[in-house]
């Protein structure tokens, strides 16, 4: 059987309410803009977190050797206490299998 009429069969439509279908154009689409922008940002912050730290460690290594550095009881407590409380979670998780 052959078919002589190919006209006859309507176009496909989306129906009423469906989402809108993306043509391959738009999926391959791809940009860096936005990344850019970001990884300005970043080095930024770390440049700033950077120096921040070095200064610090310069400071807490003067302090030591100069016998000047003394450490907060309360912190080290609650250090200690963080450390700890880690551990238990870690443990609590291994030991479940």
């Amino acid at each position: 059987m052959k078919i002589q009429d190919t006209h006859s069969a309507l176009p496909l439509q989306a129906a009423p309410g469906a989402p809108s279908v993306r043509t391959r154009e738009e999926e391959d689409r791809v940009t860096v803009q936005r990344t850019r922008a970001l990884q300005a940002d970043i080095d930024r912050a770390k440049l700033s977190a950077g120096a921040d730290r070095a200064a610090q460690l310069r400071a807490l290594e003067l302090a030591l050797r100069n016998g000047t550095f003394r450490p907060s009881p309360s912190q080290l407590a609650e250090k200690l206490l963080q450390a700890a409380e880690l551990d238990a979670r870690l443990r609590a998780l291994f030991d479940r299998d």
